[in-house]
């Protein structure tokens, strides 16, 4: 009685180990699953760009349409069109933990980006937004999840966006320049600010905008 007692303590261990065994298998394969479809979906340029977003750059971080909102409160309840000028800063932070345009433990404002990037050596010019090669160059990086921004550099306070995650379309007012969407976040309240349009929206024309990656 004894042997046979032991007989199914061993037994039910055993089918055990192996229900378990099987369990970590198949969360191993549909993670697996998971990241070629993933891949399979940038490479055929069909992508939404939040939801790779949330897989491959910033998972266990908040998504840039939940950085569009705290933006939006921010002009909500700002005294004035300058107060949020920081946020740009903060977006690439809290969107990709790059602390690059923060000194002293406070936020750069916008007009300040465009010297700390060309004072980082980590940070890499592809070029101005005319150029198509340029524009395929900034998407293919940003699809590998790299932070890619564009900056208005003809300008003293040059406006910045983030590049998005997603495939080229072409943008008539560029010149039919195929173009990336971009995060672009409006300090003044004539502008609508928005993390899913063509850069094309951000900008009339791609003349003065030049792009830069990070390593």
């Amino acid at each position: 009685m004894v042997r046979k007692m032991r007989r199914i303590v061993v037994i039910s261990v055993l089918a055990l180990f192996g229900l378990f065994s099987c369990t970590q298998k198949t969360e191993k394969n549909d993670t697996l699953r998971e990241k070629e479809n993933t891949e399979e979906v940038i490479a055929h340029g069909s992508i939404d760009t939040l939801s790779i977003s949330d897989t491959l750059i910033n998972k266990g971080r908040v998504t840039m349409q939940q950085i569009l909102e705290s933006f939006r409160y921010c002009k909500e309840t700002a005294e004035n069109d300058l107060q949020c000028k920081y946020f740009i800063s903060k977006a690439i932070d809290d969107y990709f933990g790059v602390k690059d345009f923060m000194v002293n433990g406070d936020y750069l404002n916008f007009e300040d980006i465009l010297f700390a990037v060309k004072s980082n050596s980590k940070w890499k010019s592809l070029g101005m937004a005319k150029s198509q090669a340029s524009l395929d160059e900034a998407q293919r990086i940003a699809n590998n999840g790299k932070p890619v921004l564009a900056i208005h550099t003809g300008s003293k306070f040059g406006h910045v966006v983030i590049v998005m995650p997603g495939k080229l379309e072409k943008a008539m007012s560029w010149g039919n320049l195929n173009c990336p969407q971009v995060a672009s976040f409006f300090m003044v309240q004539d502008y609508e600010s928005f993390v899913d349009k063509s850069i094309a929206f951000a900008w009339s024309s791609p003349e003065g905008i030049e792009l830069f990656a990070r390593e």
